[in-house]
């Protein structure tokens, strides 16, 4: 199976990522999204390519009630995984809190 992760293309990677979010799998979600990084993949590209059209189908069931809590909860979880591997470490430090008034 490892050559077989070799093999996949950069789309095959971004498609098997998405059914794996919409599963809730974040062990494989995490495996891949260090592929993808690995690849050069930028994270803006990752989560709009894969990450947001996984969870907005995962929503649209929900809202169905075709899926319950439980599987949204593990889509996120698995999206967060993604995340987690994707974004820089170096830029977290970069965000403050801010308190805004509007009014």
């Amino acid at each position: 199976m490892n050559s077989r992760r070799c093999e996949m293309s950069k789309e095959e990677l971004l498609e098997r990522l998405k059914e794996v979010i919409i599963k809730g799998d974040d062990a494989a979600a995490a495996e891949i999204a260090k592929q993808l990084r690995e690849m050069g993949f930028e994270a803006l590209e990752v989560v709009n390519r894969a990450i947001k059209p996984a969870m907005d189908y995962v929503g649209d069931k929900y809202e169905k009630l075709e899926i319950f809590l439980p599987e949204l909860v593990l889509a996120g979880d698995a999206a967060s995984a993604v995340l987690d591997i994707i974004l820089p470490k170096e830029g977290k430090g970069r965000f403050s809190k801010a308190t805004v008034v509007i009014g």
